[in-house]
């Protein structure tokens, strides 16, 4: 398999902790968030007032309390049935920035929810990871085409077929399963766009450490399996 040598460009990251029970007091739950994160944070970021938001609803499914930090690069959300952290302009992989700020929320999760149990946890980081020319960039695509699909598209003038790789992997258990997904990039030159998703089942609140060491194993197998090499490695 060919392998293509790529650097890091631009990425988004969603991290996302499945309740196990739904909150069913969202005043206590609203109130335990603003001032959970805002202690949780104080000593290591500016926190005030105009960084949360509350979202009204109707219905509790659509309930939300958002705290922004790093200037609104990140969001720090809590629905009904869950915790979501998002950020956005993630320049390399894993960045201490990032993994500190799950690391504090899911902290505040567990101590101020944590009978509301965890059903799952899901890591899902899109990124542009740019090579050297786009020749290289064909030639590793290439390697995943199927004629049958070039000759298919036949019937719709005008249609490309652009070759693409999708990998699906779990243990034997289930505990975890990864999901990567790598096509041409359409906003960056010379590059693909790498999309990857982990969940863990049942996660151990008390195990970040071994859940970030997980990520990191499984993020460089996916890497191994379809041929990709970024150069902080």
């Amino acid at each position: 398999m060919p392998v293509l040598h790529v650097r890091h460009h631009d990425a988004s990251t969603h991290v996302t902790a499945k309740l196990s029970r739904f909150i069913t007091d969202w005043p206590a739950a609203q109130q335990k968030f603003i001032g959970g994160i805002a202690d949780r944070f104080r000593d290591w970021l500016p926190i005030g007032p105009g960084s949360f938001s509350v979202t009204p609803a109707v219905s509790l499914d659509d309930l939300r309390c958002r705290c922004q930090l790093f200037g609104g690069a990140c969001s720090v959300v809590l629905g009904s049935d869950a915790l979501n952290l998002s950020f956005t302009n993630v320049r390399r992989r894993n960045p201490p920035e990032v993994v500190e700020t799950v690391r504090r929320a899911l902290d505040w999760l567990a101590a101020e929810l944590g009978e509301n149990g965890r059903d799952w946890m899901s890591f899902n980081t899109s990124v542009h990871m740019q090579a050297a020319d786009s020749a290289a960039v064909d030639e590793y695509l290439g390697q995943f085409g199927r004629d049958d699909v070039d000759s298919n598209m036949q019937s719709e003038p005008g249609a490309v077929y652009l070759p693409s790789t999708h990998l699906v992997c779990s243990d034997e258990k289930g505990q975890w399963v990864l999901r990567r997904v790598v096509e041409k990039s359409f906003a960056v030159d010379h590059a693909v766009f790498v999309d990857t998703q982990i969940q863990i089942n049942s996660p151990n609140p008390a195990a970040f450490d071994d859940h970030m060491n997980l990520l990191a194993r499984l993020d460089r197998l996916a890497d191994r399996v379809v041929g990709l090499q970024p150069e902080d490695d």
